[in-house]
Parts: C-alpha cells; structure tokens; sequence
C-alpha cells in the first residue's frame, strides 16, 4: 500500500522547532485521551497507575527536586519534562509523584524518574523556576525543592528532547491502535501529512471567562461549522 507510520522527524529540523514541541506535548496529550476512549465518569480512576514507592525512596535526603502536579496529561508532560530537565541541568535528583503519573503511566508505562509519596513532596520547599535558577549552586543543594505553577519551559527540556522521546514512549497497544485509525483515514492515499489539533472544550473556557475576562468563543456550533474545511 505503501503507507507509512507518522513520524515527526521533518518538525524537528524546522525553524520553529521549540514551538512545534510544545505543540506536540499538547497534541499528543490531547489526542491520546480520545483514543483510549474512556468514560468520562471514571476517567481518573481508570487511568490512575499502580505505583509501588521502594522504601528506600521514600522520601530521599536534599538535594531534589519535584513538581507540583495540577492539571491533566499535558500538563503532566510539561511538568515532567521540566524537572527532569532541571535534575539533569544543576546535577540534581528528580523525582516523581503519584500524583504526576497518574495519566502519564497510563500512555506511557515506563518513565524512569523515582517515586515518592505525594506526602514526601510537600515537604519540598515550593518555588518557581525563575527564581530557582537565580540561587547559587550552594543554595540549589541546600534543600528540596517543589517547582509550581503549571511549569512548562521549553528552554529548558528542549535540549533533552531524544530522551524525553524515551521517557514518553507510548504504550504499543495504543501506538498500534492509532496508526490503525491513520490507516483507516488515509484510505490508501500515499504521502499524506497529519496534523494533530488539540482543541479545548472543556474547563478551559470557564477558566478564561473567569480569570482573563474574555467570551466563551468555541461553541460547539462555531466548531461544527469550522472543522469540515478540513476533512478532505
């Protein structure tokens, strides 16, 4: 047939690579909930991971470091991502959570950080990675610390990209199940270029309502009226 399964090698030598990265941190977590296709009623139970915490990683000495978990998979991702970069950045310990992992295990089983309690890292000393690069080295491996607020920096995961691949490797059953659905869609036709659309339709809306003081703009009128252009 000559079908090919999707891969975004040509997106990371483009011009605008770090955009297109986050881009697919939001698409992929965004498309990956639609295809497993879980009921929206049990959606966190179905998808929280059984984690066993070795004892000897409970709550491990200064210096390390974690992330403050909120939000869902894209989020996670993010946050992941940046701690992981950070730990390898300032030479320090990176560790998970229960509560980080609990949609990432669900795609992608085998990420390699160590785990501790989510009781562990609230004794971490919370801060933001502005002002968590700005401390001295000695400061950085004086203490514990917890990186909040949604942190999703790029910059600085970027240049960990191939192994955050790894890290993020997903789930064969699902990565086979979507290259069927591609399959499906390319109804034989060579050379076709997906693209992944990660569309906000749930809390996302209420939240600019409330906090940015702006209307509600994707109706499910305006979305019906707008995707058809796309289908060929």
């Amino acid at each position: 047939m000559g079908w090919r399964p999707f891969a975004c090698g040509g997106w990371w030598a483009a011009k605008r690579a770090r955009q297109c990265l986050t881009l697919a941190v939001a698409a992929v977590g965004g498309t990956l909930l639609l295809v497993v296709q879980l009921p929206h009623r049990s959606l966190l139970q179905d998808m929280m991971p059984r984690i066993t915490l070795p004892p000897s990683e409970e709550c491990p000495a200064a210096p390390v470091i974690s992330a403050h978990s909120a939000g869902r998979l894209g989020n996670n991702l993010a946050e992941y991502a940046t701690i992981y970069a950070l730990g390898l950045r300032y030479n320090l310990t990176a560790v998970a959570t229960p509560s980080l992992l609990r949609f990432i295990r669900h795609v992608s089983p085998n990420t390699t950080l160590p785990v501790v309690s989510d009781a562990c890292a609230e004794q971490h000393s919370p801060i933001l990675v502005g002002p968590f690069e700005e401390l001295s080295d000695e400061e950085r491996r004086a203490h514990s610390w917890r990186i909040d607020q949604y942190p999703h920096h790029v910059r600085l995961f970027w240049r960990y990209r191939h192994q955050l691949r790894d890290e993020f490797a997903i789930r064969p059953d699902l990565f086979r199940d979507a290259q069927l659905q591609l399959l499906n869609v390319s109804r034989g036709r060579t050379g076709l270029t997906f693209v992944g659309v990660h569309v906000r339709r749930t809390d996302y809306a209420s939240h600019l309502k409330v906090n940015i003081i702006i209307a509600t703009v994707a109706l499910d009128s305006d979305m019906s009226s707008s995707v058809p252009p796309f289908i060929a």
